[in-house]
């Protein structure tokens, strides 16, 4: 959707896809999936940042020109969910979380 490929062009079909042929081997699709860019390496407008927060598909994050919160398939707090880096810390002090050791 925000490539104007078709699912076809990229491999992605859903969030859940096929790893071969067979109905017996699922993965579930992330940022890694796929052939081609998924939209977001590039904003629209040049020189413009962006700020994603959410969109399906962007765990694990990949570096932007901007700020980058994952979406809801990131495994859980201790994991990287944002770009860059260092919005982790930020975020997890607004929410009052510490990360574990």
């Amino acid at each position: 959707m925000m490539t104007s490929k078709n699912p076809g062009t990229l491999g992605l079909y859903g969030i859940r896809n096929r790893l071969d042929y067979s109905y017996e081997k699922m993965i579930f699709a992330n940022s890694q999936t796929g052939e081609g860019r998924h939209g977001m390496e590039h904003p629209l407008s040049p020189g413009k940042k962006v700020i994603l927060m959410s969109v399906p598909q962007t765990y694990p994050p990949k570096p932007v020109n901007g700020y980058m919160i994952t979406c809801f398939l990131t495994p859980d707090t201790n994991s990287p969910y944002t770009y860059p880096d260092s919005l982790k810390a930020e975020i997890q002090s607004w929410a009052g979380l510490h990360p574990r050791r």
